[in-house]
């Protein structure tokens, strides 16, 4: 948790112009460019070890709400 709110704090910053690129400069990471901040905020989850969001009915824990809301469509 504390890397994931470093990161977008001190690397990531706050809103800039709507003309703002953002990119993704974890490694090699090539995850395509946004202009939308919230996009590279959900982005970062992916490289950050930290799994808060889990299924009610098979406990599969995921990084991002979205990804577990995708996969309640299974059960």
């Amino acid at each position: 948790k504390l890397l994931y709110t470093h990161v977008c704090k001190d690397h990531i910053g706050r809103k800039h112009p709507p003309t703002h690129e953002y990119h993704c400069l974890w490694g090699t990471c090539k995850h395509p460019m946004t202009y939308k901040r919230d996009h590279l905020i959900s982005h970062i989850m992916v490289h950050v070890p930290m799994k808060n969001f889990s299924c009610e009915i098979c406990k599969k824990k995921f990084k991002r709400s979205h990804d577990l809301k995708k996969h309640s469509k299974i059960h």
